[in-house]
């Protein structure tokens, strides 16, 4: 990830590798529900999630409900030499476990490197899954673990979470995406490192950019999985220029005092620094929320986290394709009284790149779904109804 100019922290948890302490020192749980703890205490400082070949929660069960489906499909002799052993409090005793070396090898490194399973069982130190601990704590929330964008990659040659119970747990909490990584075990960055950097890399090039870049990089990917697009007052590029030149003219074309309390600040790369931005609450309501019931815009300043315009970033990547972008048919939606993105610029955009049809609606601001909600609707009825049959 290094080399490929990215920052790359491995973080070195007190719970993982040759620690002295006892188990029940320390209270770190490990794996995807460790990763649904902090989304869900400091849900504005991530901007995405990737579960690999992790147990992932959801917010409509207990944080153990995963936990609970995989213990209850996994049969006692699929854990073969792994020693259980209870600690703590005698009335409400806990479970620990301690892999075993044929675990280990049959297991979770049946595909890794000798080097890599030989140093494995010299790292082994009681470990749990926490199930009875995570019994007791609240449901992660919609506000918390459910509003981070979330990837989960799929290990196919998984023996300890096979790729099955990896695909039911998407079923029951969908992501953004899933990837796929064919030859991999349980530890990927052992028996699929290439395989998991290029697919790292890739979710990171993306980056889940936002509004209508975000809808042009899956009409991209899979045209032939969408059958209309609809641009809602959003940025839409073309297959001329590189991706980021709405974005460009967009930027050019906006004074530097209409971001009003807006933050800007750059993260990365010092060498090649990348711009995020905080928008700020008098933003939020003299340009986004303008139009909006005051319930919606109180909220609104609550959900805001750090963003970007990811200019610098589809400076480097190619020119959306006629075959794959420009493939699907396209309908944008003109929001009159949008101060953020002009309706003058929503109309040069589809001058620019020209639509199958345009829908205008009179009093929609920035956010239609709450400013003109019954007009949005119908907006978008009108246009199921015809379905654009070619």
């Amino acid at each position: 990830m290094e080399a490929a100019g990215h920052q790359f922290t491995a973080v070195d948890l007190s719970a993982c590798g040759a620690d002295p302490k006892k188990l029940d020192e320390w209270d770190t749980v490990g794996g995807g529900i460790a990763s649904a703890v902090a989304m869900e205490k400091y849900p504005r400082k991530i901007s995405l999630a990737i579960f690999l070949t992790g147990i992932m929660p959801d917010t409509e069960h207990g944080p153990s409900y995963a936990l609970d489906q995989y213990a209850a499909g996994t049969p006692a002799d699929a854990w073969k030499d792994t020693q259980f052993s209870v600690y703590g409090d005698p009335n409400e005793p806990l479970t620990s476990l301690v892999v075993g070396p044929h675990f280990l090898k049959s297991t979770l490194y049946q595909l890794c490197p000798i080097e890599d399973f030989t140093l494995a069982p010299l790292m082994v130190r009681p470990g749990s899954l926490f199930i009875e601990d995570l019994h007791k704590i609240k449901k992660f929330t919609d506000e918390g673990f459910g509003s981070v964008t979330r990837v989960y990659v799929v290990c196919e040659q998984d023996k300890c979470i096979p790729p099955e119970f990896q695909r039911w747990m998407i079923e029951n909490n969908p992501v953004k995406e899933v990837k796929v990584i064919e030859e991999a075990d349980h530890m990927p960055m052992f028996s699929a490192p290439e395989k998991l950097c290029k697919c790292l890399l890739e979710i990171a090039a993306y980056k889940y950019i936002g509004g209508g870049i975000a809808s042009a990089v899956a009409m991209e990917k899979y045209p032939r999985k969408i059958s209309l697009a609809i641009f809602l007052t959003g940025i839409m590029p073309d297959t001329e220029h590189g991706p980021s030149y709405a974005l460009d003219q967009y930027a050019a074309g906006t004074p530097a005092d209409a971001w009003k309390d807006t933050q800007f600040s750059v993260y990365g790369d010092p060498n090649e620094p990348l711009t995020s931005l905080v928008v700020g609450p008098h933003f939020l309501k003299s340009t986004l929320y303008q139009l909006c019931p005051i319930e919606d815009f109180t909220l609104a300043p609550l959900m805001v986290r750090p963003g970007s315009l990811f200019i610098e970033d589809l400076h480097k990547i190619k020119k959306f394709t006629d075959e794959g972008f420009g493939s699907v048919t396209r309908v944008y939606v003109v929001c009159e009284q949008d101060k953020c993105i002009p309706p003058e610029f929503q109309r040069w955009m589809i001058e620019n790149n020209p639509v199958k049809e345009v829908k205008v609606i009179e009093e929609a601001d920035h956010m239609p779904m709450f400013s003109a909600p019954e007009k949005l609707c119908k907006c978008l009825l009108e246009i199921a109804a015809y379905k654009y049959s070619t």
